[in-house]
């Protein structure tokens, strides 16, 4: 992995596949949050690696979750952090964001599908996550969940809100929370060829959707998703080297008019 937040660094983690950056307790002053530390795992290994930045990168602190990862994000309110940690049973694990050595431990976990979970997301207050994953179809067999699953972290014992995706058969694979919403508002992307993007609102009108059709070629399908911190572009990378896109503001009432560029 290389991370370059002045200069080009590069460290090599063993079977990391995915991470965060996350900010320890001592970064916040008034809320402002300074992003000090990257945080890895991957499915091979139930242990979380954070690595310091400004440090060359060097090993900070480690927590073992138990199983392999799939996904990780930060959360990150006013006065705390924390990681969501998305598992290959099935389970999220909140895990303490600056991973003091007298805390190696998660801090609470809760299901969110029958099989692994594919990928995981936060807002940007903290109070919500979100997962995609698999079902556990039984001899070893998973299939793809056609439901994405929100959490708020606030009261982790409630039961999620569960959305179908409504990918055109392709199941939800990449997902974040839009920035600065008054209500929480999700953007899903398939990775299915021809795939779709949908926008959802968990705790809005609950029979509002509006999925929107990239203009990808013939066998291309999206690999990732990013929106900018604004909310003024909505990318996708595809499996053909191309980021589609358009700089336009991406809120629920616009998606119906969305239209996307090369």
């Amino acid at each position: 992995m290389c991370v370059a937040p002045s200069s080009h660094v590069c460290v090599a983690v063993l079977g990391a596949t995915t991470g965060c950056f996350n900010p320890p307790y001592s970064s916040y002053t008034g809320g402002a949050r300074n992003l000090t530390h990257v945080t890895v795992g991957g499915p091979t290994s139930p242990t979380l690696t954070m690595l310091d930045i400004y440090a060359g990168l060097t090993k900070a602190a480690t927590v073992d979750v138990g199983t392999g990862v799939a996904g990780l994000a930060c959360a990150t309110g006013a006065e705390s952090a924390f990681l969501v940690v998305g598992a290959c049973d099935g389970q999220v694990h909140l895990v303490d964001g600056h991973m003091r050595s007298n805390r190696r431990r998660y801090e609470q976990k809760v299901t969110a599908h029958s099989g692994a979970v594919r990928a995981v997301a936060a807002s940007d207050d903290g109070n919500f996550f979100a997962t995609v994953g698999y079902v556990n179809g039984g001899g070893g067999r998973c299939f793809g969940d056609h439901h994405v699953c929100v959490f708020d972290a606030r009261m982790i014992g409630r039961r999620p809100v569960q959305i179908q995706f409504a990918g055109g058969g392709g199941m939800p694979s990449f997902l974040q929370f839009l920035p600065e919403q008054q209500s929480p508002t999700l953007v899903v992307a398939s990775g299915k060829q021809n795939g779709g993007v949908q926008i959802m609102e968990p705790y809005g009108d609950p029979n509002y959707s509006s999925f929107l059709t990239p203009s990808l070629e013939q066998g291309e399908a999206m690999t990732c998703l990013a929106i900018s911190p604004s909310s003024n572009l909505l990318a996708v990378g595809t499996s053909h080297g191309k980021v589609r896109g358009r700089a336009e503001r991406v809120v629920a009432h616009l998606a119906r008019t969305y239209l996307w560029s090369t």
